[in-house]
């Protein structure tokens, strides 16, 4: 399972912007600026970048070096051969987890899987439970979560791609504004992502973590725990 590709094919194939975009990403600074100016989302972090040519807003010009250079690494995982949604969402599962011991998670992880009754569940190793459930989430997410609109179609190759989404500010600031955000609501997530350079890239799992996950993760019970992946599931 690919879903890195299912990305890269609902993201934009318009030739003159790729090919805008390509030429920033060689570091031409006026092709640069003629594309960030035709993103959506834009403006705004343009206005912050403006902070670096004052010495009074240094602390916000290198929050943003700070967030592009955290973007890169996290496009660096994108372009690499593993599924970088399911990656993500198995690292939620196992924050949700981390409190638990062997036997509670087993029994939570049993409640969420549906076996055919000829099947002993009991048999299943906990990652093996897990993956089935990750696969699953990822699945529905696959055909129920839209990618923002804002990324467009298809780039064929991903130097290509990844030179389109590394100079759309828009996207930046989309990835900047959604990693904050975690931040404050999850703090546990968000470290996890951090440390593998993935919290930049939490924007691409964001609708379904929003919509049904659970943050308060060091005080969920069994069962909120089960429910929350239930529901991650659609069930």
């Amino acid at each position: 399972m690919h879903y890195n590709q299912t990305i890269m094919d609902r993201i934009g194939s318009d030739k003159d912007l790729a090919l805008r975009l390509d030429h920033a990403f060689a570091g031409v600074k006026d092709g640069a600026i003629d594309a960030l100016n035709s993103m959506s989302d834009g403006a705004t972090r343009i206005l912050y970048y403006t902070s670096c040519l004052t010495d009074n807003y240094q602390d916000v010009c290198n929050k943003l070096q700070e967030e592009d250079k955290r973007f890169a690494l996290g496009l660096l995982h994108l372009v690499k051969d593993y599924d970088l949604i399911y990656h993500m969402i198995l690292l939620y599962i196992k924050v949700l987890l981390r409190h638990k011991n062997a036997s509670q998670k087993k029994s939570i992880l049993e409640r969420v899987v549906s076996f055919a009754t000829s099947y002993a569940v009991g048999q299943v190793s906990d990652a093996a439970l897990m993956y089935s459930i990750t696969r699953s989430i990822c699945l529905t997410y696959q055909t129920t979560v839209a990618i923002d609109s804002a990324l467009g179609k298809v780039i064929g190759e991903k130097v290509a791609f990844a030179a389109a989404v590394l100079s759309g500010v828009g996207k930046m600031q989309k990835a900047a504004d959604s990693a904050n955000n975690l931040k404050k609501l999850c703090p546990q997530f968000y470290q996890t992502l951090y440390d593998e350079t993935l919290e930049m890239m939490y924007f691409l799992i964001e609708p379904i973590i929003i919509k049904n996950g659970y943050f308060n993760v060091d005080t969920a019970s069994d069962e909120k725990i089960a429910a929350t992946l239930r529901n991650m599931l659609g069930k």
